[in-house]
């Protein structure tokens, strides 16, 4: 072994025990040389040697065949420790078949070699293939004998010719440089050491070589991932590099040439970490380095990079070669970048909130709090962080917590009320604005807390302020129905014995008493109705008006209010008309409350039209629905003021009081009876055109 390691670059026929060798050769190469040494290599560590050849042909004898071999001519020859064996060339033809005999003679040579004492099993395997068929046939003998156990080691060596190899064959070798070996100016060298740059152009010359070559630069053209070996020398000279480097503003030729070494891409301020890393790496005799580090690309712009490279050593454990890939990572570092920033924005705004703010898990287990919650609870952060955030709430609170996650979980964020607790026991009212938040990859809520104290006090006070006025204002109602009871008695009187002074049933007046006994008798009615109006509104507020209902024809209620007002319109010479949608109009409502409204409305027309003017009233069935609508073409009123038509005691204004005179009190009532009949009133109004009042009420209701 020794002679033959001397006539070799590298001690390759020294294959340890348990490795496999292919050896490529070419026509002329003298094979045997090597054979012969991995053979003899074998018979000094006491290896059972075994050399599988395919047979002689017909016309040739054993003679000449071991004469072209010349195996151990001399003296081993089919010793106790060697054996040749010629194997069927059909055989050779099926690489199923081939296996299969080759591996039931292995075993075979197993037993024998535990039987006679041998430390391992040492097989050399010539193979010839037709051209296209060897490396499929040489990758299933490899996988079939190589995964084959023993308690003896297996030592292999394949034979194979360089002819038998298409040019996609040879590229495809290269992935097994390491164990394959070929002939070099006349020394067997590692395929890795014949691949230098020089060697990869000229196997690239062939046309199945450049168009697979070809495909791969698309894939790696088209890939974000650069793929790379560089050899471990000063600045990291680069063999090979994808040609997508160029995403860098750098071209595959110029790494390839040396004009720009690999170092030469680090960022400065990275290099010092990235050497480190990588001497930490080496230290520590681990196989793959990875890290993640700044490169500075062809216009000096910075770029992220995630690096994944194999360490790769020669025969002698030394470090020679870096092969792996380089992924553009800016993106993605930026995002992270982008995040923590965020974060960082986050913090700042939790920590520095006015607010006491908490952040929690769907059951409540606290993760953060600010130092206003800690303030606000009477608790230290170390403390609170402990505890879960229903040991913050009351009792009553506590137990509607599960339904106020699911509200958030439902609607992603909720506000509601809350009553918490302070360290010493106190309560305190807030309202707590909670979302839904994702936390460390799980679901989260993050609360922020608002007292609310002062705000429920004044909520309160006002609360309070109102009940008095509505007690108030029930006494004042109650006290105005007790009064208007108390006066139409006394008042009744008073008309009832005017009317009878007007009659002359108790002796004739002369001009001037008549004249003061209807002025008594005019006053005397109208405070009357006044006081009609006040007790009905009194009604109304304290809820004791009831409405009697009835089913009847509503031409009837109008004419009963022509009726009435007729001698009102022909002292002032107005125009009064009707229009009804149909005679059969039929409704069900309280006749009395309705005819009072309608009267009212139709009254105020007459009383605001001036002389030889107009007013219509219009009836009509809209879909189940009465609409009464009162026009007049009189004085009009100003937009300003018509919000407060509808008020008790509100007119217009107060020349239009002196003027025309009125309480002030029949729209407020008119409003509130068509308030109780389900109903709506409204008006349309412009100054010196005239004015529209109109009321709707439902023609069958729905009585309670």
């Amino acid at each position: 072994m020794q002679d033959y390691s001397q006539k070799m670059t590298l001690p390759i026929s020294d294959v340890p025990h348990g490795e496999n060798i292919t050896l490529v050769y070419r026509n002329g190469d003298k094979v045997i040389d090597f054979v012969s040494s991995f053979l003899r290599s074998g018979l000094k560590h006491n290896d059972l040697c075994v050399w599988i050849t395919p047979g002689v042909n017909k016309d040739e004898g054993p003679d000449v065949f071991f004469r072209e071999k010349t195996i151990f001519v001399n003296e081993k020859s089919f010793s106790s420790n060697f054996d040749l064996v010629l194997m069927d060339l059909e055989l050779l033809s099926d690489a199923e078949a081939f296996c299969s005999a080759i591996l039931e003679f292995i075993e075979k040579k197993h037993m024998s070699a535990m039987k006679c004492g041998f430390d391992g099993l040492r097989i050399n395997i010539d193979l010839i293939s037709e051209k296209g068929q060897m490396l499929p046939f040489l990758k299933q003998c490899r996988k079939s004998i190589i995964s084959s156990t023993s308690d003896v080691e297996l030592t292999t060596l394949f034979t194979c010719p360089l002819e038998s190899f298409s040019s996609s064959d040879i590229f495809e070798l290269m992935d097994d440089r390491e164990n394959t070996i070929m002939k070099k100016n006349g020394m067997w060298t590692s395929l890795m050491d014949l691949l230098s740059s020089k060697y990869r152009k000229h196997l690239r010359f062939s046309p199945e070589l450049m168009k697979k070559e070809k495909e791969l630069k698309s894939i790696y053209r088209n890939s974000p991932v650069v793929a790379f070996l560089r050899s471990s020398g000063n600045g990291f000279p680069v063999e090979f590099v994808s040609e997508n480097i160029s995403q860098f503003g750098y071209s595959a030729e110029e790494l390839m040439s040396h004009k720009v070494l690999y170092e030469d891409l680090i960022h400065p301020w990275d290099t010092d970490d990235y050497f480190l890393a990588l001497s930490e790496c080496i230290k520590n005799r681990d196989h793959e380095f990875t890290k993640e580090y700044r490169i500075l690309d062809r216009e000096a712009n910075t770029r992220w990079v995630s690096e994944t490279s194999l360490i790769m050593t020669d025969r002698s454990g030394k470090i020679s070669r870096f092969q792996g890939i380089v992924v553009d990572i800016t993106a993605r570092k930026l995002a992270e970048e982008a995040l923590k920033r965020s974060e960082l924005k986050f913090k700042a705004l939790f920590d520095n909130s006015n607010d006491p703010v908490f952040l929690y898990d769907l059951d409540g287990n606290i993760f953060e709090a600010n130092n206003k919650a800690c303030e606000c609870l009477g608790y230290s952060r170390e403390v609170l962080l402990q505890k879960n955030i229903t040991e913050t709430y009351s009792k009553e609170c506590a137990v509607d917590f599960q339904k106020r996650v699911v509200e958030v979980c439902q609607q992603g964020n909720c506000i509601f009320e809350m009553i918490c607790l302070r360290n010493e026991g106190s309560e305190i009212q807030v309202e707590m604005s909670s979302q839904l938040m994702e936390y460390d990859g799980k679901p989260a809520i993050l609360s922020i807390s608002r007292d609310i104290t002062e705000r429920k006090n004044v909520e309160k006070a006002l609360l309070d302020a109102k009940n008095e006025a509505e007690v108030s204002n029930r006494l004042k109602t109650e006290f105005l129905a007790n009064m208007s009871h108390e006066l139409r008695t006394p008042l009744n009187s008073v008309i009832g014995f005017s009317e009878i002074l007007l009659e002359n049933k108790a002796g004739s007046l002369n001009d001037i008493q008549m004249k003061y006994i209807g002025n008594i008798s005019k006053s005397g009615s109208h405070l009357l109705t006044l006081i009609n109006d006040i007790l009905d509104l009194s009604k109304i507020e304290a809820g004791k008006m009831e409405l009697q209902h009835e089913k009847f024809r509503f031409r009837e209620v109008l004419n009963d209010v022509e009726t009435v007002v007729s001698p009102l319109a022909e002292k002032k010479n107005i125009c009064l008309t009707t229009s009804v949608g149909a005679d059969d109009l039929y409704i069900n409502a309280d006749r009395l409350k309705l005819t009072q409204v309608l009267f009212n409305l139709v009254s105020n027309a007459i009383k605001f039209t001036h002389e030889g003017g107009s007013v219509m009233i219009r009836a009509e069935n809209d879909a189940g629905t009465l609409v009464i609508k009162v026009e007049d073409t009189g004085i009009g009123i100003p937009e300003s003021d018509q919000c407060d038509l509808f008020k008790p005691f509100t007119q217009a204004d107060s020349s239009v009081n002196r003027q025309f005179g009125g309480t002030g009190l029949g729209l407020s009532l008119a409003k509130k009876l068509i308030k109780l009949h389900g109903g709506n009133i409204w008006v349309e109004s412009e100054p010196g055109i005239g004015s529209v009042f109109g009321f709707s009420v439902p023609l069958s209701p729905e009585l309670s």
